[in-house]
């Protein structure tokens, strides 16, 4: 019994019955245009914002994984305080920081690493001749251009820890000194003098999570920040680990975290985090958001859906008597089934394509007039286009089954 149900379901799949219910659908549909169009119209609004909306999110990520990227490659940073990097929050000493040298010798020794630079976040603004640009001043050791390999339209990167220099980035040179030249210049760093020695040359963006921060950073060596800028006084903020080349930078955490606990007296009061584990707590509230955003435009499929359901059903009430003569010149219930299921995965397929065509467009705007960067990939337009059919099965099965079921003769009657 249950073989038998299987295979009637699965007989209208056959290659020459879906060609013929094609056939017979298409020209139903071409019959009542305005009918099939506005039945779409649902589908289409509704698949064009579920894709639409997973590029806007698939372009943020992509966003935040080159943001990450650009700090450097293989790279474990100790930041203080607790972050869970399997949630949202993080709980800790973000304000005043733990660390001191001797933390930093201690992920120095650790087999593996191949260079370590402290960096502490300096206070206040630089000007020159009245003009204060927005910037933000990092104090760092003389390594840190070869962890990250910078570019530099002037000059280079500074190698004496005290020297009174400064590298500045392409946004501070252009709001300080126009297109003039700005190496050898002097500008004032919290009131101290210092040289420009370098202007680093980054890639001027702008995505959802604002310009790309290393156009406003300024770098002054460490011990200079320290021994002037902070009088005598200046914390570790962060401790920037690259890992050798050949070992994966997870495969360092631990021991870091071990060395770094030992330093710290088995106080815990610091994390140890990869750019993996970075991207991985700004997916969490991007995925969230496309949970959110996702769930809306299926409630406004699943209404396209029963749109046309209703249409459907309309349909087999009006076309009866067709019905009924279709079953009494050869047509079987599976034919009659093919046909109604045909047409409501076409009238979904026609509003999906049509969904994509306005997303593509949706796309091209929101690239033209905002900062975001939808991403429409193959695997959204893949999943817009099967949500849409798979619609147009699961809402055109009982129009199709009602049809089928129809007697004959009851139906010849109809007018």
């Amino acid at each position: 019994m249950a073989a038998g149900i299987f295979a009637w379901i699965l007989r209208p799949f056959c290659p020459e019955m879906i060609l013929g219910s094609l056939s017979a659908a298409l020209r139903s549909l071409r019959e009542n245009l305005t009918r099939s169009v506005l039945s779409a119209v649902g589908i289409a609004v509704g698949s064009m914002a579920m894709m639409l909306l997973i590029s806007i999110a698939e372009g943020a990520r992509s966003d935040a994984r080159q943001l990450v990227d650009e700090i450097g490659a293989n790279l474990i940073i100790v930041v203080p305080g607790k972050i869970d990097t399997q949630g949202l929050m993080g709980s800790g000493n973000f304000g005043l920081s733990p660390f001191t040298m001797k933390d930093v010798e201690a992920v120095r020794a650790v087999p593996g690493v191949h260079q370590v630079c402290k960096w502490t976040f300096v206070g206040g603004v630089i000007s020159s001749n009245g003009t204060t640009p927005i910037s933000f001043t990092l104090g760092s050791d003389p390594v840190w251009f070869s962890i990250r390999q910078h570019k530099f339209s002037e000059g280079g990167g500074f190698t004496n820890p005290r020297a009174r220099e400064v590298v500045i980035g392409p946004r501070p040179k252009l709001d300080m000194f126009g297109r003039q030249p700005a190496l050898g210049k002097t500008i004032k760093v919290n009131g101290v003098s210092l040289k420009i020695v370098g202007v680093t040359d980054e890639k001027s963006s702008t995505t959802l999570f604002g310009r790309n921060p290393f156009e406003n950073i300024c770098y002054v060596p460490f011990e200079t920040a320290k021994e002037t800028i902070g009088r005598g006084r200046s914390q570790i903020d962060r401790i920037i680990v690259q890992a050798d080349p050949a070992l994966p930078p997870e495969r360092l955490v631990s021991a870091i975290r071990t060395a770094v606990l030992k330093s710290q007296n088995g106080n815990e009061t610091f994390t140890v985090l990869t750019q993996a584990d970075l991207r991985s707590v700004i997916y969490k509230v991007l995925s969230l958001l496309t949970y959110l955003v996702v769930g809306i435009s299926v409630i406004a499929l699943v209404v396209g859906g029963m749109g046309i359901m209703t249409v459907m059903l309309m349909n087999v009430n009006e076309r009866q008597r067709e019905i009924g003569i279709r079953k009494t010149v050869g047509a079987r219930r599976s034919h009659i089934f093919a046909q109604f299921l045909v047409e409501s995965v076409l009238l979904t397929a026609s509003g999906g394509l049509s969904g994509l065509v306005l997303t593509t467009g949706g796309v091209l705007l929101i690239r033209s007039l905002t900062d975001l960067h939808p991403r429409l990939g193959a695997a959204v337009i893949g999943l817009g286009l099967g949500v849409s059919v798979a619609v147009g099965c699961l809402f055109g099965l009982a129009p199709a089954v009602r049809a089928a079921s129809k007697d004959p003769v009851e139906s010849m009657r109809q007018e």
